[in-house]
């Protein structure tokens, strides 16, 4: 009895471990922003993975990321329910890249030491307080400024329209220019 699997079979099963294993450090970060504990956010990106590869592992390539994250934030949503809790985003972890555009063009063009320093001190304010913010909020603002994903991707992946993606996004950066009004 032959239990080798297929060429094309092979493949796929080897590019999905690399897409796992590419994209496990941004999916641990993601949870561990909304689920606070270590062990939880390892569970929950488990459980994500797992349902991902059996409901996705057919479908191209090019599909496998958006999708991932749909199955992620479903996952997060669903401890939360679990638990009843009110989802806060309690830490911002600091390998996460830069967060807004804006600010990212100022750092990458910063021509002295002092002007890189004040941005690293606006972002480290930015980051003290996401956990302050609403989680629908929240969310739009990871995946659409640091995940880098468009409205519609984001819209599919938190399962709302593109018009409250918008809207949490808009929102989101409202609370934080009010609350960095006097610091920035």
């Amino acid at each position: 009895m032959n239990l080798a699997l297929p060429a094309q079979q092979t493949d796929t099963y080897l590019s999905m471990d690399h897409f796992l294993r590419v994209i496990e450090k941004r999916a641990f970060n993601i949870a561990r922003l909304s689920l606070k504990e270590r062990h939880d956010a390892l569970d929950v990106v488990q459980e994500a993975m797992l349902s991902f590869v059996s409901l996705y592992a057919r479908k191209p390539m090019n599909e496998w990321r958006p999708l991932f994250f749909k199955v992620l934030n479903s996952k997060i949503i669903d401890w939360h329910r679990r638990h009843k809790q009110l989802s806060r985003w309690a830490l911002f972890v600091d390998s996460l890249p830069l967060i807004h555009l804006d600010t990212i063009e100022r750092f990458n063009t910063a021509p002295c030491v002092g002007e890189v320093y004040e941005l690293e001190r606006q972002l480290e304010l930015i980051r003290a307080r996401l956990p302050n913010m609403p989680t629908r909020q929240q969310q739009a603002f990871i995946y659409r400024l640091v995940e880098g994903f468009s409205v519609q991707e984001t819209a599919q992946i938190m399962k709302c329209s593109e018009g409250s993606v918008k809207t949490h996004l808009s929102r989101a950066r409202k609370f934080l220019a009010t609350e960095l009004e006097d610091l920035i």
